[in-house]
C-alpha cells in the first residue's frame, strides 16, 4: 500500500473524529461551516493521495474539478421539486418529470465537458479512477460517522 494513501486514510479518520464530535442539531452556522471546511480539506487530501497527483497535476486539476462540482451542485439543486411529490398534481408531476430529464441531460453534458477538460490535465487512468475514489471517500466518511453515532448512543450522548 502506498504510504501517502495510508497517511491520507489516517488523516481522514482523525479529522472525522473531531468533526463528528461536534453536536449536529445544536450547531450554529459557524460550526456547520467549519465542519464543511474540514470535510472539504479531507476530500482534497484523500483524492490527491488516492490519485497520486503531483504538484503540477494538482494545480491544474483542482480548479477544473471544483468548477465542475459547483455546476453539478447547482444542477442537482434544480432537480429537487418545490414540494413533496405526493402533493403534486398530475400536471405538476409531468412538469417535474420533464424538468428532471432536462436537468439530467444537462448533467450528462456537463460530465462529458469536464471529463474532456480533465483529460487535458490528468492521465486517462486517473480520470477513470476519480469516480471510484470519490465513492470510496463518501463511503469512508459515512462509515466513520455511523461508528461515531453508535459510540455516542452507547455512552448516552447524542451525536450527528
Amino acid at each position: 500500500m502506498n504510504i501517502r494513501f495510508l497517511f491520507s486514510i489516517l488523516f481522514v479518520c482523525g479529522v472525522l473524529s473531531s468533526v463528528s464530535a461536534q453536536r449536529g442539531p445544536g450547531m450554529d452556522d459557524a460550526s456547520r461551516e467549519q465542519r464543511k471546511e474540514r470535510i472539504e480539506a479531507m476530500r482534497v487530501s484523500y483524492i490527491t493521495s488516492a490519485l497520486e497527483l503531483n504538484v503540477e497535476e494538482s494545480q491544474s486539476f483542482w480548479p477544473v474539478y471544483n468548477e465542475f462540482k459547483e455546476k453539478e451542485k447547482s444542477l442537482k439543486a434544480n432537480m429537487r421539486p418545490s414540494k413533496r411529490v405526493e402533493e403534486l398534481t398530475d400536471n405538476e408531476a409531468a412538469d417535474l418529470i420533464r424538468d428532471r430529464q432536462r436537468a439530467e441531460q444537462e448533467l450528462l453534458n456537463l460530465k462529458v465537458e469536464y471529463t474532456d477538460r480533465l483529460l487535458r490535465v490528468l492521465t486517462a487512468k486517473k480520470v477513470a479512477m476519480l469516480p471510484v475514489v470519490e465513492r470510496k471517500f463518501k463511503e469512508q466518511v459515512l462509515r466513520e460517522l455511523k461508528r461515531k453515532r453508535r459510540e455516542g448512543m452507547k455512552s448516552g450522548r447524542r451525536t450527528p
